[in-house]
């Protein structure tokens, strides 16, 4: 028996995953076929005589969903970067920025941590490729605030300042625009 992973994109619940594992597993030579919807692959234990990686790869797309073909990496050829996201605020963010930052070429993995709003890749060396990471980020929603470490001030907390202080600007508006008891504007500032 051999075993072979499979990345899948385009699974968008439970019913997808019993869907492409019940296809797989109605394949000859099938032996067992597990998805992970989380992780968008499927594990594929099957005899090589009867059937072929390829095989079980056009099986995913008749069934409408799309396989994301990898290529080997050496380890001693991958790089991690650490860059900041703005924008998410849910496990579905993390989902999709995860799945659109795996999927861009030269990227092996992809983390991301909601809480601190940093992705981290695993790529290729010669696969660094920042406009085209932002591009991705971007179309897919999110702020891309640049790499860890590319200046020495922190991408989140000069988002976060920023934020802050268009905040207070529209605080100090509305609490300027608001009619007062005691006339005009600014209680203390007000012509009686």
């Amino acid at each position: 028996m051999a075993k072979e992973t499979i990345q899948i994109r385009g699974m968008s619940c439970a019913a997808c995953v019993r869907r492409v594992e019940q296809g797989l597993s109605a394949l000859d030579g099938v032996n067992s076929a597990s998805v992970n919807f989380a992780t968008e692959k499927a594990s594929v234990e099957f005899d090589p005589d009867v059937v072929t990686p390829a095989a079980l790869k056009a099986k995913i797309k008749e069934l409408g969903y799309d396989v994301v073909e990898t290529r080997a990496i050496p380890d001693d050829k991958l790089q991690k970067t650490s860059v900041s996201i703005g924008g998410m605020n849910c496990a579905a963010c993390v989902r999709r920025v995860e799945g659109t930052l795996k999927a861009l070429p030269g990227v092996k993995d992809a983390s991301v941590n909601l809480a601190t709003s940093r992705a981290t890749l695993i790529h290729a060396v010669d696969s660094l490729n920042v406009s085209e990471w932002k591009q991705a980020v971007e179309d897919a929603g999110y702020q891309f605030l640049g790499l860890l470490g590319e200046t020495e001030i922190d991408p989140m907390e000069a988002a976060r300042s920023r934020d802050l202080a268009d905040l207070k600007l529209k605080l100090v508006g509305y609490y300027f625009e608001r009619p007062h008891p005691r006339g005009i504007g600014h209680p203390f500032l007000s012509i009686s």
